[in-house]
Order: structure tokens, then sequence, then C-alpha cells
């Protein structure tokens, strides 16, 4: 059985901590070939939030875990056109699924050489899939409109999704980062038909 959930629900800010470290392979700033891209190593750990893992399309499963991945990005100068991709690997407790996930797209980056430095435009491609896990399992209830299904959500539940989404990001003069996305599914098993919206902050730590 495939679900594709329709599902309005209410979410828990007491999302799962995350914490990581990247360590940067290549950087195309460096290279001595055009061709050549930024290449970073990710390892990150996960640590059980405290909202409920049985409540329907948690923000998370319940679980404590590690992932690893590689990024790649690397722009074309000086039309400012880049390409940007990412591959990991996920794996928890709880007999919560392994997990593949990866990213790719396509950016430009328009130099402002004001406040605001940089900003750039993207659009690409997501996906997310379970190695392992059972299918959602529910009840058609008769309804009005229309019936529904009255699922019996599992944190074990097998979850595959392929998600479109366009960005914004823009870098000030002094390294600081801010950008926003959003996306939407066009296909998936197990998880929620629900846009996804990011709003992030990243800045540079020196340490002297």
């Amino acid at each position: 059985m495939s679900l594709l959930v329709s599902e309005q629900h209410r979410i828990s800010i007491r999302r799962a901590k995350y914490g990581h470290e990247e360590n940067r392979i290549f950087d195309e700033r460096g290279a001595k070939r055009c061709y050549e891209p930024t290449l970073t190593a990710r390892l990150g750990t996960i640590i059980t939030g405290t909202y409920d893992a049985k409540f329907p399309i948690a923000p998370g499963d319940g679980a404590s875990g590690i992932e690893a991945s590689v990024m790649m990005t690397k722009t074309f100068e000086p039309s400012g056109l880049g390409v940007y991709g990412e591959f990991g690997y996920r794996l928890r407790d709880h007999r919560v699924p392994h997990t593949i996930f990866g990213t790719g797209g396509l950016s430009e980056t328009i130099k402002m050489n004001w406040a605001i430095d940089s900003l750039t435009i993207y659009a690409g491609y997501r996906a997310l899939a379970d190695l392992n896990g059972p299918d959602l399992t529910g009840t058609r209830v008769s309804g009005t409109p229309s019936d529904y299904f009255n699922i019996r959500y599992s944190p074990t539940a097998k979850e595959i999704y392929q998600m479109g989404e366009l960005g914004l990001a823009m870098t000030d003069r002094k390294g600081c980062r801010y950008f926003f996305s959003g996306g939407h599914p066009f296909d998936g098993r197990n998880t929620g038909k629900v846009n996804n919206f990011i709003i992030g902050l990243q800045w540079p730590l020196e340490i002297k």
C-alpha cells in the first residue's frame, strides 16, 4: 500500500537537536582547473527530541543517531551560474529505518557589492528514501464531503519522497548568510503531502 498523506497538523517546536562537523576537502577558490568544485564532508549527530513520535506526521521519529554526507558546489565565473549537490546516509536507533538522502540543482549568483554582497537564486530537487520498514496502515472512514483514512502512524514506517524546491539566499559583507526556500512534493510513499518551508541563518565563527 502506498500512501501520500494529506494532513493538517500542529508541529511541536521542541524538535530534535542536531550538531555537526564539516571538513572541506577541496576548495574551488584555490583550484588550478576551472571545473574543479568545492567538496565538503559532513558528519552529524541526532538527539531525540521531546515531541510525541507517534503523532501522525510528527517532526521526527523519536530516535537518536548519526548521519554523514558529501556536499558539492561549483560556481562558474564570471557568469555566476552554479551547480550544487549532496548525498548522505542516516543511521538511527529504536528500529527507525536506515535512510539515504540527496539534493541537486542549479543556482545563479549575482554580485551586489553593497550591504548585501551577493544574492543567489536556486532551483533543485530533493529526495529521501528509507531502506527498510513497513508501510503505514489504516482504515477507510465514511465522512462528509468525502471519505478519509484513519492512519495508524509508526516511526518505523518506510518513508520515501521526491520534492522540487526553489530558494533565495543573501550573503552580507561579514560573511553571514540568510536563506529561504520552499519545496513541494510530487511523489512519495508514507509521507506528508505538505509544502516544506525553510528559513535559516549561517554566520562564520572566528576562533583566534
